[in-house]
């Protein structure tokens, strides 16, 4: 199997196990000095072909987009389709889990919407996005993990402190390696209704 595939399942898995226990990680006040967003904007963008690939997609629009998978996994009953460093699951044919970013990949064209790229400093997103809800260093590696949560009001998306359960909203989850950024997800928690 990928090495690429069993470390993002793997750090896929230890992000739900954070958002899921009670407790595990102190909640920050949340910046509202950020401007609010749309759904599109939670997407990744493809630098050599300037087209962002955004939550609630279709698996059609993505391949007419950038092309088909290079691969798929099969992972607990559902799929894993990877297109070079983007990493995408589908429900109802529709992307609502999508991650960017490894250190094994020399392959980085991919960026959090259209300005936040891998290699980043830590400095450098807080500024653009604000402070996260969560903020979660990982014991096992130098690595950190930090949440940011939204919730649709209308059109738009308002970034809240995050719930124990999420059961509706957005979750945007920021992987550091020291103070550079290394992994970008993007859940949608309205999918599993």
């Amino acid at each position: 199997m990928n090495k690429h595939f069993f470390r993002r399942v793997s750090l896929l898995l230890f992000i739900l196990v954070i958002i899921f226990s009670a407790g595990c990680s102190k909640t920050t006040k949340v910046n509202s000095s950020v401007p609010v967003m749309t759904a599109n904007e939670l997407s990744v963008y493809d630098k050599t072909i300037k087209k962002s690939i955004y939550i609630g997609m279709t698996k059609n629009d993505v391949e007419k987009t950038i092309g088909e998978a290079s691969n798929v996994q099969n992972e607990n009953g559902g799929k894993i389709y990877l297109y070079d460093n983007l990493s995408i699951v589908y429900t109802d044919d529709a992307i609502t889990w999508m991650a960017i970013g490894d250190n094994d990949s020399s392959y980085d064209n991919f960026n959090y919407n259209t300005d936040i790229s891998l290699g980043e400093k830590k400095d450098d997103v807080v500024k653009k996005l604000g402070s996260a809800a969560k903020e979660t260093p990982m014991k096992s590696s130098n690595k950190e993990l930090d949440l940011y949560y939204y919730l649709a009001k209308g059109k738009n998306l308002t970034k809240v402190q995050m719930p124990q359960k999420p059961t509706e909203g957005y979750g945007v989850v920021f992987t550091y390696s020291g103070d550079k950024l290394d992994e970008v997800m993007i859940t949608n928690y309205n999918a599993n209704k």
